[in-house]
């Protein structure tokens, strides 16, 4: 019933990466904070890091760089509950996740995860992790991509190597 924004930039108050802003209840186009209509927004730690991405079921996981939050309709004057369910694991890339049902599978600092709205499980093996981690091109981050195949039941991760120009190594799971 909302559309939920994260890592905005407004007229007032500038870049906030930190920020997650929602609609009214109902309506798109309305994003001015109002408690009678429900929309609003609310800044996160900044020690986290910046929102790197959302996956929404019937609560909102927010992804940042060093946690994840779980957002939650509760009403009143708050609206929504943000719950840190984890700490210094995060998203290393916006394009580093992909959702299939309630589950989000993404590549973090720390290695491949999958995070099922309450907690990360390493996926990517000890050696499989460092190997990632230590080869990645980090200025190329942008450009990894992640999709999951359902019929195959497969995750694959596109990640550029050092010196390349593109994603030229993909991982599955």
């Amino acid at each position: 019933d909302w559309l939920v924004l994260g890592d905005v930039t407004d007229s007032v108050d500038g870049d906030r990466p930190t920020r997650v802003w929602w609609s009214e209840r109902g309506d798109f186009t309305n994003m001015d904070p109002n408690i009678d209509d429900r929309s609003g927004f609310r800044d996160l730690d900044q020690q986290y890091g910046k929102i790197v991405a959302l996956h929404t079921r019937e609560f909102t996981s927010v992804f940042q760089e060093q946690a994840i939050h779980r957002m939650t309709f509760e009403g009143g004057s708050s609206t929504f509950r943000f719950d840190l369910v984890e700490r210094h694991i995060g998203l290393i890339s916006p394009g580093a996740i992909a959702h299939f049902g309630p589950n989000s599978y993404y590549l973090s600092t720390n290695g491949f995860q999958v995070f099922n709205g309450n907690v990360s499980t390493p996926i990517g093996h000890d050696k499989v992790d460092r190997y990632v981690l230590s080869n990645i091109d980090y200025n190329n981050l942008s450009l990894i991509s992640c999709s999951i195949y359902p019929k195959y039941k497969l995750v694959a991760w596109g990640i550029p190597f050092a010196g390349s120009t593109g994603i030229n190594k993909i991982f599955l799971y």
